[in-house]
């Protein structure tokens, strides 16, 4: 039994040879290898079709074994090698797992893990496959495609019962989407079932090894070069981005300072409930008020007494009420013993 040292050792050495064969297949030019080009075996809702040189042949009342001797036949009319296996939508589910591509043993044990938390699929009853765009020179995210095995496995034993070896398997793209996924390496060879050392005595060799690592680095330095163009192409519009964010997060800083900035006065300010109560409780008896207004820390009163004058020295005796003064000369009432008086003073903070 392995400990987990030695299993992740294992997981990084099998993630780089992945990626290494990826790399180099990447390399080789595409009318080298075609597998699209093969004939394809369709897996459709309502059955099989068979597709030879864009010819299609509807296979009727899903009729396996004859698909795969028609496919058979195909196969050695197109002087190809393997087939192809397209399934339309409907007949997986795909799900992806993160905007990055992550290395392959990464998506096994996400897959995995989302395939039991969060569907509502057995594990004995699909397939989990590691998928990779068609089209690797586009941005994808790390994905996995879900096939019931009833769906796929006898297809699988049909072709291998004629000696038909599988060269991909495809999925095609939904109804307003373009992007084609395909079985990763891994996965097409696990699917054919062909022998570990088989798949990776090609890649352990001394000639391939240089040739690989000559091929490694022009491809590597063909993807600096295009990411180094592409980061001085998005670079001026991110940094316009940055900067317009920086003027928001200054104007709600400033917002933000102002509004504290009214809290802390308000906090201050005395309420007008209290104001009045202590005018009302300094008042003399003798006096009344026919207009008062407070505003801005300063109140206004103005009103009939016996004594204006009188009326000042309350007010100044107040804790929260401060330089009352007359706003206006003290008017006496003519036929009574009373004055008009105008009289302005200061309301304390808190």
């Amino acid at each position: 039994m392995l400990d987990q040292s030695e299993f992740c050792r294992r997981a990084v050495l099998t993630d780089f040879l992945s990626w290494w064969r990826d790399t180099l297949q990447a390399c080789v030019p595409p009318s080298w290898h075609r597998p699209q080009d093969s004939p394809k075996i369709v897996i459709k809702r309502a059955g099989l079709a068979l597709v030879l040189n864009d010819d299609v042949q509807p296979i009727e009342a899903y009729d396996i074994e004859a698909a795969a001797r028609l496919a058979a036949e195909g196969v050695a009319a197109a002087h190809r090698a393997a087939l192809v296996v397209a399934l339309e939508p409907g007949r997986f589910v795909l799900r992806k797992l993160s905007p990055a591509r992550l290395p392959a043993s990464r998506v096994r044990a996400m897959a995995s893990f989302d395939l039991e938390s969060a569907t509502p699929f057995a594990t004995s009853d699909v397939r989990c496959f590691v998928l990779r765009p068609v089209d690797e020179t586009r941005p994808s995210p790390t994905a996995y495609a879900i096939v019931k095995r009833n769906v796929i496995d006898p297809i699988v034993e049909a072709l291998r019962s004629v000696s038909v070896p599988i060269a991909g398997v495809v999925f095609l793209p939904a109804q307003g989407e373009d992007q084609i996924w395909a079985l990763s390496t891994g996965d097409l060879a696990e699917l054919n079932k062909t022998p570990s050392w088989r798949r990776n005595f090609p890649w352990i060799t001394v000639t391939v090894i240089m040739l690989a690592s000559a091929a490694t680095f022009a491809h590597l330095s063909s993807s600096y070069s295009l990411a180094q163009t592409q980061v001085d192409e998005t670079l001026p519009a991110l940094e316009r981005k940055a900067k317009a964010v920086r003027d928001e997060l200054n104007r709600r800083s400033a917002r933000m300072a102002e509004i504290k900035a009214l809290r802390r006065n308000l906090a201050a300010q005395r309420p007008m409930a209290e104001v009045l109560e202590e005018i009302a409780r300094v008042l003399p008896d003798s006096a009344y008020l026919t207009d008062l207004s407070i505003k801005d820390g300063s109140a206004s009163l103005v009103g009939f007494g016996q004594s204006a004058s009188a009326i000042i020295a309350p007010l100044e005796g107040s804790p929260m009420l401060k330089g009352a003064e007359f706003a206006s000369p003290v008017v006496k009432i003519p036929g009574q013993d009373g004055e008009r008086f105008d009289i302005t003073l200061n309301v304390l903070s808190r």
